[in-house]
């Protein structure tokens, strides 16, 4: 039974990061000299919610039983372009997902093309099946 719950946990987590990456896109992204700071009259709120994060992987169940899988990265736009875009994590590791004109891309929180995104970008790259459903840069 214990395995059970830390398998949920683990889930929940994993589910949270990707929802979490989606919501905040750039500001968990962003490196510590660009994250909005508050201004100097205000305290200062807690960390960046996922800050340190690189990886994620999460299942979705819905109301009717269906599942879906997805996997997260985050990390710097290596390079973009050719049906795929690489990001190469904090943990040195790189993250290649190949693109489709379904992606979805995000530059700023605005739509955006592949076109629109350069190497040396914070990013999230979303995947599920192998290949990415959304970029967030």
């Amino acid at each position: 039974m214990k395995m059970i719950g830390k398998a949920m946990a683990a889930t929940i987590a994993a589910g949270a990061l990707l929802v979490g990456a989606l919501a905040l896109g750039g500001v968990a992204l962003a490196s510590p000299a660009q994250r909005p700071t508050a201004p100097s009259s205000e305290k200062p709120g807690p960390p960046p919610l996922l800050a340190g994060a690189v990886h994620g992987d999460g299942t979705w169940t819905y109301v009717g039983g269906s599942t879906r899988t997805f996997s997260g990265d985050f990390g710097l736009i290596t390079s973009v372009g050719d049906g795929s875009i690489t990001v190469r994590r904090r943990d040195g590791q790189d993250a290649t997902a190949p693109t489709t004109d379904a992606t979805c891309v995000r530059l700023d929180g605005r739509p955006a093309s592949l076109a629109d995104l350069n190497p040396g970008q914070p990013a999230l790259v979303l995947q599920e099946n192998g290949s990415s459903v959304a970029v967030r840069a």
